[in-house]
């Protein structure tokens, strides 16, 4: 078959079409084989639905997290009740850490009041003549701790001059004047740590911290022993009455050796040496301190 002439408007030369092909040829082949831009339609649905993909996933997000960190916390206080209440036989420390009561008031200790003889410790005053005291719990029986004593001395900073003196028998006389009126029963001594006398506090003690630890604790179940402070010295002094003290006692220091000499006589300690050296019992321990003026007595005097 003959090819066709094909006369495109212009007056150009015929092109000629091929048989078998679709392609023409025109005047102006540039422009033709230029490709059309393609044009964008928007379509209203799917730009209703992309911003709500969004939350959507961030609403999936947020759950996945909320649902992992309620299963975490949950774990979490079930191997803290569990775990944590149950008491150690052992004397390691995480038992601390695992107890939840030791980080409330939970653990309290109850110490009886012990007044120093006057007849054998007849200096061993507070600042207005009252003997001193000391509270006590015997250690547990049959635990095996009955060799060891710990003794904390109460601090309670202490008196420089007679204005500071006056202060705290100032203080002292208020809360004595409210317990003979009746009006206020008997103090526990760490509420008066400015104390100048013994008559303030009660016949017992409820105490807590080392005086209380848990069962895994090597103090737990030894000897307890709290001397309150009434001396207004820093435990340091051993002065009479006089117009330098201010017409006060500052026994602090015959104090301080007295109720060592008590643990050492009449609260088994020297039974304890005693049974050590003849290879009937443990070796006996000693723990000495205290607070503020209580630790500094501490330091100079152990």
């Amino acid at each position: 078959m003959e090819p066709l002439e094909i006369s495109p408007p212009g007056g150009e030369p015929p092109g000629i079409l091929q048989q078998g092909t679709q392609k023409p040829t025109f005047a102006n082949e540039k422009t033709a084989l230029m490709p059309r831009a393609p044009t964008s339609r928007s379509d209203p649905l799917e730009a209703a639905i992309k911003p709500c993909r969004f939350v959507a996933l961030s609403v999936v997000l947020l759950a996945i997290f909320a649902i992992t960190g309620a299963l975490m916390w949950g774990l979490f206080w079930l191997l803290f009740l569990v775990d944590g209440g149950t008491e150690s036989s052992s004397d390691e420390l995480p038992c601390y850490i695992k107890d939840p009561n030791i980080t409330s008031a939970t653990y309290t200790s109850r110490l009886l009041r012990v007044n120093l003889s006057m007849s054998r410790y007849p200096k061993a005053v507070c600042n207005d003549g009252s003997a001193g005291t000391y509270y006590i719990k015997r250690a547990i029986p049959n635990l095996g701790r009955d060799h060891i004593w710990n003794i904390h001395f109460q601090g309670g900073y202490w008196c420089t001059d007679a204005s500071q003196c006056q202060r705290r028998r100032n203080a002292t006389a208020y809360h004595w004047k409210k317990i003979y009126r009746e009006e206020s029963p008997l103090l526990e001594p760490q509420k008066t740590w400015y104390s100048t006398t013994s008559k303030l506090w009660a016949r017992s003690l409820q105490i807590g911290g080392v005086f209380a630890p848990p069962r895994c604790s090597p103090l737990y179940g030894v000897n307890q022993i709290f001397v309150p402070f009434c001396s207004s010295d820093a435990w340091l002094g051993e002065l009479d009455p006089s117009n330098q003290t201010f017409g006060m006692h500052f026994q602090g220091l015959t104090i301080w050796r007295a109720v060592l000499q008590e643990v050492l006589q009449r609260r088994g300690l020297q039974a304890a040496i005693d049974a050590f050296r003849g290879g009937r019992g443990k070796k006996p321990l000693l723990l000495v301190g205290g607070y503020s003026a209580g630790a500094r007595t501490t330091m100079i005097h152990v």
